[in-house]
């Protein structure tokens, strides 16, 4: 081989090797609060595999239902408090405020919003890993 293609099949296995792991480990998502490590509570009827590196997948398919409010909306007041139920116990989060559902599942957050339009994300996630969530905007117009 000429030495001159040296310096590019050198550059060339590089960006192969970058591309192969990114690929491989860069769409890595953090593990959802309390299930960091490997440890994981598990029942019966839990038959998801984990992975050989301990990561524990997310699965959808848990209750969210947002009940307050119905839709996007404007309000004229700054405060402003999301309802819904989701399953007994679990953790849900209404963007930066988080909180826990009561045995019969409904959950309660208030918000400060800021003038014009607010994203508003509510993420519910039970022991197991499964999660829901439900996004919406809310509109304050003093």
């Amino acid at each position: 081989m000429n030495k001159s293609w040296f310096p590019i099949v050198v550059v060339l296995a590089v960006v192969v090797g970058a591309a192969m792991f990114v690929r491989q480990y860069g769409s890595r998502q953090p593990a959802p609060a309390g299930l960091e490590g490997n440890a994981l509570e598990s029942s019966p009827s839990d038959e998801r595999e984990v992975s050989p590196t301990g990561a524990i997948p997310l699965v959808s398919g848990i209750q969210l239902a947002v009940t307050s409010p119905s839709g996007n909306v404007t309000v004229s007041s700054p405060s402003f408090t999301v309802r819904g139920k989701t399953v007994a116990g679990g953790e849900v989060f209404v963007n930066d405020s988080e909180t826990k559902a009561d045995s019969s599942g409904n959950f309660s957050a208030t918000l400060t919003l800021d003038e014009g339009e607010n994203y508003i994300l509510v993420v519910a996630n039970d022991a197991f890993g499964n999660y829901a969530e439900k996004e919406f905007t809310v509109t304050y117009s003093p």
